[in-house]
């Protein structure tokens, strides 16, 4: 096992956010358009 600093597991934990973030913005994006197809 590799000694790991509080940064190294700081940037997991943002990277794992943005991904977050991006899949939920991606579900607004399809929400969205289906909206825009049903009207």
């Amino acid at each position: 096992m590799t000694k790991r600093g509080p940064g190294e597991a700081n940037k997991k934990a943002q990277s794992q956010g943005t991904e977050a973030i991006k899949r939920h913005k991606a579900e607004e994006r399809s929400k969205v358009t289906e909206k825009a197809l049903r009207q």
